[in-house]
């Protein structure tokens, strides 16, 4: 904010400027309204001449150029040259900050002026800026301009000061580590072609030159470069040149995905408006031989959604080396980073896979044909896939034959399920304990699919159990009363939009679904119960998993060359859930931290949940086919629920 003392100083400096330009002041000056009229003021006590009319005068003055705009729309029709207090275009972009004049104090200053644009901008659209809705909205707009624009506060010296810390003793990169990777690190930046929003999640690689760069801040770079008016590809470019200025970097490299609302508002749809750029940077000073090529593949593999090998930097519990010095980096599915339909989960269920299906949908090759889920249940990872290609046909099966009919039912008679729950969940409120019993009498008596629905819906932890007898046992949840009918609805009529048509429905053992299924272009994805928890009393499933059959069934689909991706042990703590797949399978196992289960946090612990995907040799056909590491979890902005992120290694297997 400027003073009258320093405004009088720069109307000083402008006359200075007008005689060393033209020999004399006394040239005939036509203020610009507004800010040139305040001008106008300073310069009339210093014997300068001002005109009232543009054709009188032989400049033009005012008190900023800023865009420039108005000085290109004065000499265009005036044929003027514009003078001004302060010339943006003459600052070093460093030094320039926005700029509040003491005549737009007076009056309200940035706030105020900003403010009265927004109200133009209603008034424009056709809408009355004094109603009662609207009345507040230009306040709240520029309020929220300085959140969404916080970028131009922070200059290249403040961002190169963010990349200079390291973490010492913790983040040292391994001297042979060609490259390391941050992934999905979340965005939200404007276009400057039409002011719309376009979020994301942008994924880093760089090669080391020093120790590793804090996580958190190449998060605060991404967040100071795109909360500004910007392009996605001068986004992607901006921050690897802004990582390679670290002295710890000697090349990097960003990937930038981004949702444009631009293009949302014209009605294309979102797997249309979602879009992907890269950049890569390198200091020939520092790079090593073989990094810039490592980097430049890294980051053309995470666009085209492919595995890629490299090693990592050692740690910090997020990143690790392999004992052989590599890891795997898992670029984002299709599904994650594509805009994909909002994905339906209209049967809850314990176990679901829900969190993992962007991560296994990034390893189901393109050219799939038949998606195949033997074990249903939630049919997470089949939603899923449904959600973001419409080039896939579905098999979906389960051997307990209600679960199997209610999907049927949900793909082909939606309105049916949703009735009839509706019916249901009104039923339930003066005594919802007891209907849910009389509901579990019924099932177990008649095996309706969507009295099992309700149940499913209404159970604890929506955690299925059934006794010795193969009846349905689980108590209800005496804390709620269920999904609400109208959010099931939605549910269960998205579903059977996405699936219709392409999916194949019945009720089948595993062995008798994988012993009929196409051999060409069939990947087949189990997610059978895990062992721990499918024997004994009041056990989880319907069917008990033989593990010397399950094995023979891998075999069998080993010597057909069938492509299959298996969710099947884990560990919680130091307890180990189910005992690993033998090695002679030739399987890669990749172990995913889900973070703390649902059900250890009603239990009052902290302890992590490991979760085991076996890849079978064929999808696995890459350099580190034996490699097992570990990645964790994070939410992302396209309504998948989770998205792969390096977090750190076990050894081999």
């Amino acid at each position: 904010t400027l003073t009258w003392t320093d405004a009088d100083r720069l109307a000083g400096e402008l006359v200075e400027r007008i005689r060393r330009e033209h020999g004399r002041i006394d040239l005939p000056l036509w203020p610009i309204p507004r800010g040139g009229v305040f001008v106008a003021a300073l310069l009339a006590p210093r014997g300068l001449t001002l005109v009232g009319e543009p054709h009188e005068a032989a400049l033009a003055i005012d008190d900023i150029i800023d865009s420039g705009a108005t000085a290109a729309r004065v000499e265009r029709d005036h044929g003027l040259r514009t003078l001004a207090l302060l010339d943006r275009h003459a600052i070093p972009a460093e030094e320039y900050a926005w700029v509040v004049f003491p005549w737009e104090a007076a009056t309200g200053g940035y706030a105020a002026d900003a403010e009265a644009v927004v109200t133009r901008m209603i008034e424009l659209v056709g809408d009355d800026a004094a109603r009662d809705g609207l009345r507040d909205t230009p306040r709240r707009v520029v309020s929220g301009w300085r959140d969404q624009f916080a970028g131009y506060g922070a200059g290249a010296t403040a961002i190169d000061a963010l990349l200079a810390r390291s973490l010492p003793g913790k983040g040292m990169a391994d001297p042979a580590a060609p490259l390391i990777a941050i992934a999905g690190i979340p965005f939200h930046a404007t276009c400057e072609r039409h002011l719309q929003p376009f979020p994301g999640l942008i994924d880093v690689v760089y090669a080391p030159a020093g120790p590793a760069l804090d996580e958190d801040a190449v998060a605060h770079v991404v967040d100071a470069l795109s909360r500004r008016l910007t392009l996605r590809e001068r986004l992607a470019r901006e921050i690897a040149e802004a990582l390679c200025r670290a002295p710890a970097v000697a090349a990097a490299g960003a990937r930038v995905t981004a949702m444009h609302h631009c293009m949302l508002v014209r009605g294309e749809p979102a797997e249309s408006a979602t879009l992907a750029s890269s950049a890569v940077a390198a200091d020939p000073a520092r790079v090593r031989d073989g990094q810039l090529e490592a980097l430049r593949t890294a980051v053309a593999c995470a666009l085209e959604r492919r595995w890629y090998v490299c090693a990592t930097s050692q740690g910090d519990g997020r990143i690790g080396t392999q004992a052989d010095g590599r890891s795997i980096l898992a670029a984002n599915s299709r599904g994650a980073s594509s805009g994909m339909s909002p994905i339906p989960h209209p049967i809850p269920y314990q176990g679901s896979k829900r969190r993992l299906a962007a991560f296994i949908l990034s390893l189901i090759p393109d050219q799939t044909k038949t998606l195949v889920e033997p074990f249903a249940r939630s049919a997470a990872v089949t939603l899923a896939a449904a959600a973001g290609r419409s080039d896939i046909r579905f098999m979906l099966s389960d051997s307990l034959a209600p679960l199997s009919e209610l999907w049927r039912l949900i793909v082909d008679a939606p309105d049916t399920v949703s009735e009839e729950y509706k019916r249901m969940w009104m039923e339930q409120i003066p005594d919802p304990a007891s209907y849910y019993l009389n509901i579990r009498r019924y099932f177990n008596r008649t095996g309706d699919p969507v009295s099992l629905l309700y149940l499913l819906v209404r159970c604890v932890k929506n955690s299925v159990r059934f006794n010795d007898h193969g009846e349905f046992n689980q108590s209800p949840d005496h804390r709620r009363k269920g999904m609400h009918p109208d959010r099931l609805k939605k549910n269960v009529f998205l579903a059977s939009k996405i699936l219709s048509g392409r999916t194949h429905i019945r009720a089948a053992d595993y062995k008798d679904v994988l012993s009929g299924i196409p051999h060409e272009g069939s990947v087949v994805y189990m997610d059978p119960p895990y062992q721990g928890v499918s024997s004994g009393r009041d056990s989880r499933y319907y069917q008990q998993l033989d593990r010397a059959k399950f094995i023979e069934s891998l075999e069998a689909l080993n010597a057909w060359d069938i492509d299959y991706i298996i969710s099947f042990d884990g560990t919680r703590g130091e307890t180990e859930i189910g005992e690993p797949l033998p090695k002679y399978l030739g399987l890669t196992r990749i172990l995913i931290n889900t973070g703390v289960s649902s059900q250890e946090t009603l239990l009052g612990r902290r302890t992590d949940t490991i979760e085991s995907v076996y890849v079978s040799p064929r999808l696995a056909d890459i350099e580190c086919s034996t490699a097992e590491t570990t990645y964790s979890l994070q939410p992302n902005l396209f309504g998948v629920q989770a998205d792969p992120v390096l977090a750190g290694s076990t050894t081999s297997p």
